[in-house]
């Protein structure tokens, strides 16, 4: 009994690490020692020490006789690594050395303490982990390690039929799952007995208190050096499961012996995770073959998700002959045989591939490239791996349509350098070898208003029109690790000429060539330094970015002779030309006015942009409300509240998320009030913007470019004309800038249309009618198509999933997905994600049947073709994404605890257009339930009348014939489950709303009345599911959804824009009805004109005439005037009139008629009537009439000449 349980023991003593062996003989000598301590007494407790020791012997036999198996040698297994015993502090450089030859060797250390009980008899391992571990999308716990060469997180299949061909959807996922592994080498595998040693090993490194230093140091080395992207990644864990000598299942005993032994090493930090594949041995590629292994389907090499989602098979080595030569490639840390994968959300080879293994190979394979997102002015230093390279090989590399040369660094990865590449959105990264395309992959281009400031200038202060100094912060990882490494600061600008395709234009170095280090991350900039620069033939250049880039690149490798790049963002740039400007335009502000009335002169040739631009909703909770045509500003929104330069006393502003149709586009801000913020009130007021911010496709032609037109063209007016001037607001080219850039007040808004999806499934229309429509497949919910405006979004009812197999199916569905697509944008889908996959992520995105994620911060806001995809901020799991189309529509999907909720934006051009399950828009809901031909139905129809009728109607269909009229074609990406599967035009739920409580059930109607109270659709997924937390979702949503219909639907009623006068000041800035606004004017000016206005209840002002502020003197002037222009005509009036009498009284004395003749005599006669003559009474003129001198009257003729002289 004794022997047999010292053998036993002795078989579990050589699993212990051989770290803690020691001789034999020491041992010995040490426990004659101890026993001459003891007393006869304790001869029991002697014979237990001395087996205890003996088995220390038999520890060190076995492990002898390992190390004689399996000889440490480049690219195999070493049992044991050198320094394994060494102290916790490593001491001097002989730790180097062995760090540096530990990691020549191929296979990571294993020795018998690591061995697992795997056997034949017993394939699966179950280990659980202390630490998460995030794979494809899912994070795990536990790991099942599987004697047939994979890790497996599920149960997945009864049986696997080879060729493997995930992922797999089976029929009853409660009895069978979609297999979710990490295959090194997935085939039916057996250990063999004659082999000592062989099975399969595991070992569990804890980084942070692993003591053996040199192992750590390997792992985080490795996988640093090893894998694109991983260059700061530290590992928390790292699991190293090793197969060794693993032959054929069923092998037949009289064929010689065939082994392989390879080995997986999984390294995370709990958010990222890498994988290694090391291939030590490969004598035997397929199970089928049970005589050499060699003939039949080889085995699979790759990884699979689970629940029929997404799969990644390592081509062209799985599941083809062609993966015997696992061992002789790879080139992972330049060793043969080692591969490496980046596998937390996705899956990217870090490993090239050879395409002429296997012509069958798509001509275009994708790219692993690093970073995945980089500046629209260049610079960024782009890491991939695809091709097998060689130094001789010829690379370049093509952004969009512009070619940059590769650089060479080892067999599996080459580095190019971004050119400027004008663009927003993703653009094809093709990487072309010795002229062939092989491989391609999409980069993302972010404008630099948008991208992280990787240089920031502390303080604003470069928005000073002259600043005494200017600090400034870099981030020198964007760069190198090298804090020693020398750098130049560079002043870059930019100015749209004659050019088709602007560019940047290179000003200055800022200090000396390579005056700065890195490492010291900061430097100060002194303005007046630059007083005497003469920059001939660049001061109409405005504003302008900082650039800082290394000295000398060769520190990133010999072969790299560009430097990589980083940017601050834009900045006027009067700190570096204020005197050249001074000199060539004029001192004394001459200059600014100069820049302004150039601007000014241009705008007034330009076309009226602002009359094609969204109108500004008339509150702020309109424009949140909005949300197919407004997405927050990035710098002034109510979470980072940068609005101190531009729209200063604002709470919160909005841009509109798409250009219009000429390319311009609009920013409405609101005070803490919620109210519209103008130019009328304050030049801080929002404006409409001749060029949009985030560019308008083509992009890389004038006027169009992301962030940098925008800057030229409304940017930088708005500082020279405004914010510069003394006199800010009241400044006469602030006047003119406001002319041009006046806010448009909200009297002709038109708020949207919302109509939602929630629930079980349950809908309320656009006309805010509510009703429940159950049925599995895909449908439309939004059909337009009009000539001006096409689009469609769709949804994807799917089964609710019972809990347990013994549950009944439940004969309900929900909303699980949304598609949608504006005329010719991108084809933009939301799915919800299976529950494990939500730790990270609440929903897949996917643009172009390509998955797309929000990588941090500066990705808030994504542009494509046709649409925008912007996450709300706060939001970092993908739980909440808008998209906004060039219509103008909107579709809002969220997910919370794994309901899928939507609301879709109708905006007001799609009034009586729109067909599919959210209604017909027509301010009218008796017409909601109309048909796709144009029939309606009525709203007192039946459930199940409901159902066939008007829902059954808009099932889209997989592909359209010619005769589907009426119907569309399914928008969803069937990667990984057929349309067939989704579609099932037979199910048919219960029509009773609420269905009727099952009398099992009646127990549960107090919680029911609890949770739903009077919530018809809760009740209903109450019944359909017997899930509180489920109908508690639904009454959330329902309430929500409500909420928004009745508050888009509120009538706002604003005044128009009422502007204060110039040097004068308003009592309100507010437009509501029943405001009285009161005008008043700075000291030194009087008021002329009305003193107050009432806003009135039809949204039109009292009249009156617009108040104006002017100068004293002025006023005194205008006094003055108007005394003279009342006194004055009067004065004219009374001498015209004097005048006149003292012309009448003379002309009426004399009469002259300018004629010459002889005027006829007369007679004078006497009252005798007897012609007399005499002198008469004086006479004056051509003939006098005189008294005779008696008493009758004498008439006398006269003869009278003509008189030629003035009387």
């Amino acid at each position: 009994m004794g022997i047999k349980t010292l053998k036993c023991l002795n078989t579990i003593q050589t699993f212990r690490p051989l770290s803690t062996t020691s001789s034999s003989s020491s041992s010995l000598s040490s426990s004659s020692q101890s026993a001459s301590l003891l007393s006869s007494n304790n001869k029991l407790i002697i014979s237990i020490i001395l087996i205890i020791l003996s088995f220390w012997t038999s520890i060190s036999s076995a492990q002898t006789n390992l190390n004689r198996q399996s000889p440490p040698r480049q690219g195999q297994a070493p049992v044991f690594i050198p320094g394994n015993a060494r102290p916790i502090q490593p001491q001097g450089p002989q730790i180097l050395g062995d760090l540096l030859a530990f990691r020549q060797e191929l296979m990571y250390p294993y020795n018998l303490s690591d061995f697992t009980e795997i056997t034949s008899a017993k394939p699966i391992h179950d280990q659980p982990l202390p630490f998460r571990l995030p794979f494809f999308g899912f994070y795990y716990h536990y790991i099942w390690i599987q004697r047939d060469g994979y890790l497996a997180f599920n149960k997945g299949l009864l049986s696997y039929k080879f060729p493997l061909n995930f992922p797999v959807n089976p029929k009853d996922s409660l009895q069978m799952e979609d297999p979710s592994i990490i295959a090194p080498w997935f085939a039916l595998q057996d250990i063999p007995t004659e082999v000592p040693y062989a099975g399969v090993y595991l070992k569990i490194v804890n980084i942070e208190s692993e003591l053996n230093t040199t192992l750590r140091d390997r792992i985080i080395l490795d996988f640093r050096e090893g894998m694109i992207g991983a260059a700061d990644f530290t590992p928390k864990f790292a699991l190293i499961i090793t197969w060794r000598n693993m032959t054929v299942v069923n092998r037949r005993p009289e064929t010689p012996l065939v082994t392989n032994t390879y080995q997986c090493v999984i390294a995370t930090d709990e958010m990222r995770t890498y994988a290694m594949y090391n291939y030590d041995q490969i004598q035997w590629i397929t199970h089928q073959d049970n005589y050499e292994g060699l003939k039949g389907s080889a085995a699979y090499v790759g990884f699979n998700a689970g629940n029929t989602t997404r799969t990644f098979e390592f081509k062209p080595y799985s599941q083809n002959p062609r993966i015997s030569y696992l061992t002789t490639r790879g080139w992972g840390n330049k060793l043969r045989g080692r591969y490496f994968f980046q596998i937390d959300e996705e899956v990217w080879p870090g490993a090239c591939i050879e395409k002429d293994l296997d012509p069958n190979l798509p001509d275009r394979l994708p790219l692993t490239f690093f970073p995945r997102v980089g500046s629209m002015l260049g610079g960024t230093l782009v890491n991939f791996t695809g091709p097998c390279l060689q130094p001789t090989s010829i690379i370049t590399c093509k952004f969009e349509n512009f070619i940059v040369p590769g650089i060479f660094r080892d067999f599996n990865h080459a580095t190019c350098i971004t050119p400027a590449v004008m663009w927003h959105g993703y653009v094809d990264l093709s990487i072309t070898v010795d002229d062939r395309t092989l491989f391609l992959g999409h980069f993302y281009i972010q404008p630099p208003d948008i991208a992280n400031d990787d240089i920031v200038v502390l303080g604003d202060t470069d928005r000073l029109e002259e600043p005494l100094s200017m600090e400034v912060k870099w981030k020198p990882t964007k760069l190198a690790w090298d804090d020693n490494a020398r750098v130049t600061l560079s002043l870059w600008g930019y100015r749209e000429t004659s050019d088709v395709y602007p560019h940047l234009t290179f000003i200055d170095n800022i200090g000396d060539v390579g005056a700065y280090r890195l490492g010291q991350i900061r430097a100060l900039i002194d303005p007046a330094t630059f007083r005497d620069r003469r920059n001939y033939g660049l001061t109409d250049i405005t504003y302008g970015f900082l650039g800082l880039n290394l000295t000398d690149p060769t520190i990133l490798g010999k072969e790299i002779k560009q430097s990589p790049m980083i940017w601050s963002r834009p900045m006027p740039i009067a700190w570096y030309f204020k005197r050249q400007y001074e000199r060539e335009y004029g001192e004394a502000g001459r200059w600014k006015e100069h820049f302004c009335h150039n601007w000014f002169q241009q705008e007034s040739y330009a076309d009226m942009f602002a009359r094609v631009v969204f109108r500004c909703p008339c509150s702020m909770d309109q424009a949140l409300l909005n949300r197919g045509q407004f997405a927050p500003d990035l710098e002034c929104n109510v979470v980072d509240r940068k609005c101190e330069t531009f729209h200063r006393g604002a709470l919160h502003c909005v841009k509109t998320g798409r250009p219009s149709v000429g390319g311009s586009g609009q920013t409405c801000c609101y005070d803490d009030y919620g109210e519209l913020i103008q130019t009328a009130d304050s030049m801080y007021g929002g404006r409409p913007s001749r060029a949009f911010v985030y560019g308008k496709h083509p992009y890389k032609m004038r006027m169009m470019i992301p962030a940098l037109s925008e800057w030229l063209h409304d940017t930088m007016p708005y500082f020279f004309c405004c914010k510069w001037q003394p006199k800010e607001d009241n400044a006469h080219t602030c006047q003119m800038y406001n002319y041009w850039r006046t806010s448009q007040d909200c009297s002709s808004y038109q708020a949207p249309a919302i109509g939602s999806v929630y629930g079980d499934p349950h809908f309320i229309t656009f006309d805010r009618y509510n009703f429940t429509f159950n049925a599995k497949g895909e449908f439309t919910l939004l059909h337009v198509d009009s000539p001006l405006y096409k689009i469609d979004v769709q949804a994807r009812f799917e089964q609710v999933p019972r809990n347990r197999r013994t549950d009944p199916f439940i004969n309900a569905t929900a909303l699980t997905a949304i598609a949608a697509k504006d005329n010719i944008s991108s084809t933009v889908e939301f799915r919800l994600r299976p529950i494990a996959a939500r730790w990270r992520y609440q929903m897949y995105v996917i643009v172009d049947k390509e998955y797309v994620h929000w990588w941090d911060e500066s990705m808030r806001l994504q542009n494509f073709k046709g649409v925008t995809l912007y996450q709300p901020a706060g939001i970092q799991n993908m739980s909440h994404v808008i998209a906004m189309f060039d219509s103008g529509a909107g579709v809002e999907v969220m997910s919370d605890g794994g309901h899928l909720t939507v609301h879709v934006y109708a905006p007001y051009q799609f009034l009586n257009s729109t067909y599919g399950l959210l209604g017909r828009y027509s301010k009218d809901p008796l017409d909601d339930f109309t048909l796709p031909n144009g029939q309606t139905i009525s709203l007192q129809s039946t459930q199940e009348d409901i159902h066939m009728r008007f829902g059954m109607a808009y099932r889209v269909q997989e592909q359209l014939s010619a005769l589907d009229r009426d119907k569309s074609a399914s928008l969803f990406h069937h990667d990984a489950i057929s349309f067939a599967y989704y579609d099932d035009s037979h199910f048919l739920p219960d029509f009773g709303l609420p269905p009727r409580l099952p009398d099992w059930a009646e127990h549960l109607r107090d919680e029911m009345d609890q949770v739903c109270a009077e919530s018809i659709a809760c009740q209903y997924d109450y019944i359909q599911t017997f899930d509180r937390e489920y109908a508690k979702q639904t009454k959330q949503h329902e309430a929500y959804a409500l909420q928004l219909a009745n508050e888009v639907s509120k009538k706002v009623t604003r005044c128009p824009a009422l502007p204060k006068p110039l040097n004068g000041r308003k009592s309100e800035n507010r437009y509501w009805p029943g405001t009285i606004v009161r005008f008043a004017c700075d000291d030194g000016y009087r008021l002329v004109g009305y003193e107050a206005r009432r806003c009135r209840e039809d949204g039109l002002w009292s009249w009156g005439v617009d108040p104006e502020c002017i100068s004293d003197l002025k006023y005194t002037g205008r006094i003055a005037g108007i005394g003279v222009g009342i006194v004055l005509p009067i004065l004219i009036v009374v001498i015209l009139v004097i005048g006149c009498i003292i012309y009448m009284r003379k002309t009426g004395a004399d009469h002259y008629t300018g004629e010459a003749g002889v005027q006829q005599p007369f007679v004078e006669y006497q009252s005798n009537n007897k012609p007399v003559s005499g002198s008469g009474g004086g006479g004056g003129g051509t003939g006098a009439v005189g008294g005779g001198s008696g008493g009758g009257k004498v008439i006398k003729e006269i003869e009278t000449p003509a008189r030629d002289a003035e009387v």
